[in-house]
């Protein structure tokens, strides 16, 4: 996945048609939120500093289904993080996610606020990021769009090396996969 074409392309089209909606959500009750070009863009750079700030090690994505995990996704393909998503975790899911942090060297935990982390323990090394509220209706983005070269970004961007594991199936799937990789190997 060629992360930086997706984030050159969403600045682009921020700034050619700010306007234009970018993504739809339609919620279980049927009703739509929707997000413009714009929005996202300025949304995701704000969180895009916030990670870029972290260092390069990947993002841990706890965001449920919704405008606020594609915001999340955006923001690391912008700093040069991989994203590492998974569902936000419920009190049953601590240890899975425990283990996904340790697995994957994550530097950082992103939520849509305290509650779906709280459950976490996370390590004092592990920041805890949330995703940037959506600006009032009618209201305005409050941050000038820059250049599509991420020279805004508080370090230099792996764009190049970001990628988007998955861990969406259970842990057991992957430890099966370790362990027959482990028996090929030996």
């Amino acid at each position: 996945m060629n992360t930086e074409h997706l984030a050159r392309t969403l600045l682009r089209r921020a700034q050619e048609q700010p306007a234009t909606v970018a993504y739809e959500f339609v919620d279980d009750g049927g009703s739509v939120t929707s997000m413009t070009c714009e929005q996202l863009a300025v949304r995701s750079l704000a969180l895009a500093g916030e990670l870029a700030a972290t260092g390069p090690a990947p993002a841990l994505i706890v965001c449920p289904q919704g405008l606020e995990y594609v915001v999340a996704v955006f923001a690391g393909f912008l700093a040069g993080v991989p994203v590492v998503p998974a569902y936000p975790p419920q009190t049953a899911d601590a240890e899975r996610l425990s283990r996904i942090i340790a697995d994957a060297g994550v530097g950082s935990v992103v939520s849509t606020g305290p509650d779906p982390v709280s459950a976490l323990h996370l390590p004092a090394t592990v920041a805890r990021i949330t995703v940037p509220p959506a600006p009032s209706p009618g209201g305005s983005p409050s941050l000038d769009l820059p250049v599509p070269d991420h020279t805004t970004l508080s370090r230099e961007p792996r764009v190049r090396s970001a990628a988007a594991p998955s861990y969406q199936s259970s842990f057991v799937e992957l430890e099966n996969i370790l362990q027959q990789t482990r028996d090929s190997v030996v």
